[in-house]
């Protein structure tokens, strides 16, 4: 029996703008370039053509001055290229700042800063691989169970292997999600974190253009509104 993706329950339905496009613009060429063996190794271990693909795609557009349309579906904030560039990448190495050695109450006021013990770089904290780490910013409330809210900043990293129970951001058919990865029979499943609304659990079958982008290493929420 042939296969076809329309057999699958992820494909078309209910979901606004899903399915595949015509004229797609769909990856159907291959190229080749000579790199050095230890740029070729790192590639591999960054995700190979997964890691690379978009960079190259985004280095092009960016030259040509065009800037590709489409927007996640429960991240409309990220665009893969960005506008001009392949999402937002994790900024250059910053200033540190103060490290206070000590737990600092909620309730009464203690003076922090006496205990001062060295400096950290938040880049240091919240990166791990800054030639696979992003931003993305959440849209949505299909995850305040798990800590993410409308506008909160994720840092995301294409880098670590996603294991069951990790928040990742999932491609699904031109679509871009955040959400709960778990496992059934050994099939990766993605589960909403809202308690209180209706969203449906996605379990991507073998006819879905499906893949798992990264996953949500931080959570970056401004306190002062």
């Amino acid at each position: 029996m042939t296969r076809r993706p329309e057999d699958s329950p992820n494909w078309g339905g209910k979901r606004a703008g899903s399915g595949r496009k015509p004229k797609d613009n769909a990856c159907r060429a291959t190229i080749g370039i000579r790199v050095p063996q230890h740029v070729a190794d790192e590639c591999k271990a960054l995700g190979s053509t997964k890691f690379l693909r978009p960079i190259v795609i985004a280095a092009i557009e960016r030259a040509s001055g065009r800037a590709p349309a489409g927007k996640a579906a429960d991240v409309p904030g990220f665009d893969p290229l960005d506008k001009a560039g392949f999402a937002k990448p994790a900024p250059e190495p910053d200033c540190a700042v103060p490290l206070v050695d000590a737990g600092v109450p909620c309730g009464f006021p203690s003076p922090a800063l006496d205990y001062a013990k060295e400096e950290l770089s938040l880049t240091d904290l919240l990166v791990r691989n800054k030639f696979a780490t992003f931003f993305v910013r959440a849209d949505g409330d299909s995850m305040v169970d798990a800590g993410i809210w409308d506008g909160d900043l994720l840092v995301v990293d294409r880098s670590v292997e996603p294991r069951s129970g990790d928040i990742v951001m999932a491609y699904l058919h031109g679509d871009f999600t955040i959400k709960t990865l778990r496992f059934e029979a050994g099939r990766p499943v993605l589960h909403p974190e809202n308690a209180e609304a209706d969203y449906p659990v996605i379990r991507p079958t073998e006819y879905d253009d499906f893949r798992v982008e990264g996953v949500v290493m931080w959570n970056l929420r401004r306190q002062r509104r």
